[in-house]
């Protein structure tokens, strides 16, 4: 089997989607298949991948569209000095990607469509929605990260919930233990859809927690900012971290803190839930499909209720054997998410499809 996988960004590029790429595409390497990865940015993972334009870094032009019209052009030109022929063609991204699936196919004669939906639809408008729905319609599979996009395409036949997978490390036992202090942890990208001003009030409600934001992002500067000059001494904010890094800050700590204002079936929940957290999360995206509030974390319906939040987390800590055993069932439900059970459903399902 010959797969063609096509998405703008690989890692070392910070994301879910470009993790969620690198992961599977290994996966199917190493079951023997054949996949080529056709991007603008990161690293290669095998001698037959092709970094198109690779003097422009696409992801900065704005408006977004426009990167994504020049990265898919510039792929076709390529196709048409160099033809190259697959048996599947699995498109990652949004529609303004799915939209040149029927072309790609007919010149590289595949006989599959596969697109993978990573993002949220919650904040999409008619028109996009319409968009998304005309581009999915002809191909064979439409993977969807997200249930909330699940439930906006779950009409196609062809329609998947299929989260991320989570890595290997991340179930490992880690070489630092518990902090004696409760900690609670955030992991994430420093955006303003993160909404992390809301982990800083939450901080300054419980001093006696200690609190860690990991991550990157374009926030970090004024998040660090607001920390200084208000003298929230119990946040500390670590900056991007490997994968190794992040597994100890993990199992380290005991609560996993998600205020996003939109996900799709956040990969950073899933890492925390194979390191043995308790979870308390805003009710965006993907969520409810793996916590259910009151059971195995808590989910709050209002990403921006700081009270909310700050109740949540008292109740897990006031009941320590209630919280050890919501680590333990979770560590327990993330094996459903490992890389090697989501490679081999995602590999079935295209195969079969």
């Amino acid at each position: 089997m010959k797969i063609l996988r096509i998405y703008t960004k690989l890692p070392p590029m910070k994301g879910g989607m470009e993790k969620h790429i690198k992961y599977l595409t290994e996966y199917q390497l190493n079951m023997g298949y054949e996949v080529n990865l056709f991007f603008n940015h990161g690293d290669r993972l095998s001698s037959g991948d092709v970094r198109i334009l690779k003097a422009v870094k696409l992801y900065r032009i704005r408006p977004q569209f426009l990167g994504i019209l020049i990265f898919y052009l510039a792929i076709i030109c390529y196709l048409m000095v160099k033809p190259r022929y697959f048996d599947i063609l699995h498109i990652h991204g949004d529609w303004n990607s799915f939209l040149w699936a029927g072309i790609l196919k007919k010149i590289t004669r595949s006989k599959k469509i596969m697109l993978s939906f990573h993002g949220s639809t919650e904040s999409y408008g008619r028109v996009k929605k319409f968009l998304l729905s005309q581009t999915v319609s002809k191909t064979n599979l439409v993977f969807c990260t997200g249930y909330n996009s699940f439930e906006l395409l779950k009409w196609h036949p062809g329609a998947v919930f299929q989260p991320s997978g989570v890595d290997a490390v991340f179930f490992g036992s880690s070489k630092l233990t518990k902090n004696t202090k409760t900690t609670v942890i955030t992991v994430s990208r420093l955006e303003k859809i993160k909404n992390l001003e809301t982990v800083l009030e939450i901080a300054k409600m419980l001093p006696e927690l200690d609190f860690i934001i990991a991550g990157e992002g374009s926030c970090r500067q004024k998040l660090e900012k607001t920390v200084k000059k208000e003298g929230i001494k119990n946040v500390g904010m670590t900056g991007q971290l490997d994968k190794y890094q992040l597994a100890d800050h993990l199992n380290s700590s005991h609560i996993f803190l998600l205020t996003s204002f939109e996900e799709g079936t956040p990969t950073a929940a899933l890492e925390a839930m194979a390191a043995g957290l308790a979870l308390v999360v805003s009710n965006a995206g993907g969520i409810k499909a793996i916590i259910e509030s009151g059971v195995n974390g808590f989910i709050i319906d209002q990403p921006t209720d700081v009270a909310a939040f700050t109740r949540a987390i008292k109740s897990m800590i006031a009941d320590k054997s209630e919280l050890s055993k919501i680590q333990v069932e979770n560590k327990q439900l993330a094996e459903n998410f490992h890389w090697k059970v989501v490679g081999e459903r995602i590999t079935q399902k295209m195969i079969n499809a």
